[in-house]
């Protein structure tokens, strides 16, 4: 008996002194931790971005303050229910949360899960830096306890509502609104509430306009812990839940679109959940002036629809100019997809050659019958007259004796990776879309004697404390032959000289490139341009952020004024 109490006694000394030396360390790291007012008022973006000159990016106008009066309960309640739902119990910290995040976290071997509270992400954005480390969330712990001795709950709520970002550009509930749905917050649904609440999760991962189902779901896990905690009754969520996202089809242009783009693209190298980590980061892109200039905006065309581009420079294996007033949607590359995705390979595999002769008629592939554009037949035709022409009878054919196998495997070596095997992925239709930039790399090896590399549009990311935590390398691989690509360079010569890209003829030096329509019975949905030369690549996208057909189509006079420019 006297063994145990010794050994009790002992263990309860050791848990003592752990437990003071716990106190002396966390008073000893929070000592110097300061809590500045001035830094909560307003909407703050959270970190810097550059661009290639060395200039930093103002896109502040994205972000705006919206007073707790005009926030609706429903977009209130959205983000209490989703990210802290003892918001109006707890001192600032919720240690029920934290214990439980604790033990997953420890079993599972990895940080699963978080158990930051309102108060707690929002002193974080405020005064701290989004390095994920014990001490910082020391720190982080001592601010929310002071924050919630100095601010009333319904001031806490407003100041996180106006400090998050939402992707796109959008710092605060109000500049949220009106990007993705061009409301004030007071004109809300229960839906966009939720929508909203979504989002700030992984802006990048839960974008509504590049993974709209993705959102969707993550919305009616929003609506789903609402109902369950009382926020809206069963009538208001089963109605929720079977709305589609009523995005914006069409926003103002944004001559920094890059800069959310290179926001997002921090977050995945450094592989952080939230753009609020990045607080006191500098990103700095590879976007020079001079080629943003080069892009025409879609907007002189009067096209009543959204657009993108983007321009690499194929000697660097950088993204040198980026203009959306959409984002980096995913969609189907329609036809543009044809010389890399078909043609090469085929080439490659030495299933056929420039010359080789195709029958273009109807055909039926086991219930498959695609058209080709006005259902106009050749008969027997080149491979390289039916690329050109953009023909989609040859394009299966050539599909159909490549494989779905080796069609897949060339596919992932340029970037491309989908799910579906049937063979309308001849003519484009890759199942979750690619962005613009995938369709850039894509093209890489075509000008760079057949190495593909993915485009960078990073330079390197500095961490508040000045280290530079990446810097860009250029990586390649061998995906075709110089060979290979020496005859889909013709081809697309041709295709610009004479084919599908011919309004591209008059420009006063040779290219290569190949267009891409991709629509339905009532008209287009997507239309693709892609045009590059040894030096610089440029994509363009035309289309409408829902899918809808395209109000005017693709008018006849539409054309880029400019290519490429003195870069």
């Amino acid at each position: 008996m006297k063994k145990l109490l010794t050994a009790v006694a002992f263990i309860t000394a050791l848990i003592i002194a752990a437990f003071i030396s716990c106190c002396f360390y966390y008073i000893a790291i929070t000592s110097s931790v300061k809590f500045d007012e001035s830094k909560l008022s307003g909407a703050a973006q959270s970190c810097a971005v550059f661009d290639g000159d060395g200039e930093r990016v103002d896109f502040g106008s994205y972000s705006e303050y919206v007073e707790i009066k005009n926030i609706p309960e429903n977009l209130k309640n959205s983000f209490i229910a989703i990210e802290d739902k003892r918001f109006y119990t707890h001192n600032g910290v919720d240690y029920r949360s934290m214990l439980r995040a604790t033990k997953n976290n420890f079993f599972s071997g990895k940080i699963k899960e978080g158990a930051s509270t309102i108060s707690q992400q929002l002193v974080k954005n405020a005064f701290l830096s989004g390095e994920k480390t014990v001490n910082r969330k020391l720190c982080e712990i001592k601010l929310a306890r002071q924050l919630e001795k100095r601010y009333s709950k319904n001031e806490i709520l407003e100041m996180y509502l106006n400090k998050i970002y939402f992707g796109n550009g959008a710092y605060g509930v109000a500049a949220a609104a009106k990007i993705y749905f061009g409301k004030t917050t007071e004109e809300l649904t229960l839906s966009e509430c939720a929508t909203l609440a979504a989002v700030v999760k992984a802006p990048a991962s839960y974008d509504p306009y590049s993974y709209a189902d993705k959102c969707k779901n993550r919305r009616n896990l929003v609506l789903k812990e609402a109902f369950s905690q009382g926020y809206i009754n069963e009538s208001e969520y089963e109605d929720a839940v079977k709305r589609d996202l009523t995005l914006k089809t069409q926003n103002s242009s944004r001559e920094n679109a890059f800069a959310a783009e290179a926001i997002n693209r921090a977050m995945e190298i450094l592989r952080l959940s939230s753009a609020d980590d990045l607080n006191g980061f500098r990103i700095y892109t590879s976007v020079k002036k001079s080629a943003l200039e080069c892009i025409s905006s879609a907007s002189d065309y009067s096209l009543n629809s959204n657009y993108a581009c983007v321009i690499t420079n194929n000697k660097s294996g950088k993204i040198i100019a980026y203009k959306s007033d959409i984002g980096a949607l995913k969609r189907c590359p329609a036809s543009s997809a044809k010389p890399w995705l078909i043609y090469a390979p085929a080439l490659q595999e030495k299933i056929i050659t420039e010359a080789t002769k195709i029958l273009d008629e109807k055909t039926d592939f086991g219930g498959y019958s695609p058209s080709n554009y006005g259902d106009k037949y050749y008969g027997f035709i080149n491979a390289k007259d039916a690329l050109c022409k953009s023909l989609n009878v040859p394009a299966v054919k050539i599909a159909e004796s490549l494989g779905s196998e080796k069609i897949r495997y060339y596919a992932k070596k340029s970037g491309v990776e989908y799910t579906n095997d049937d063979l309308s992925v001849a003519l484009g239709n890759l199942s979750g879309g690619i962005t613009i930039f995938q369709l850039a790399s894509a093209y890489s090896p075509f000008s760079r004697g057949g190495d593909y590399t993915d485009y960078s549009l990073i330079d390197k990311i500095v961490s508040p404390k000045g280290k530079v935590i990446y810097e860009a390398k250029e990586t390649y691989e061998k995906v075709f032959s110089r060979g290979t690509c020496d005859v889909i360079n013709d081809m697309l010569y041709e295709t610009a000289k004479s084919g599908t890209a011919k309004k591209l003829n008059t420009l006063p030096f040779a290219v290569c490139a190949k267009t891409g329509t991709g629509g339905n019975k009532n008209g287009n949905t997507d239309a693709y341009c892609v045009a590059y030369t040894p030096d610089y690549t440029v994509v363009v996208w035309l289309g409408n952020a829902d899918g809808s057909v395209m109000p005017n189509g693709v008018p006849r006079r539409y054309r880029p004024r400019r290519v490429v420019g003195s870069i």
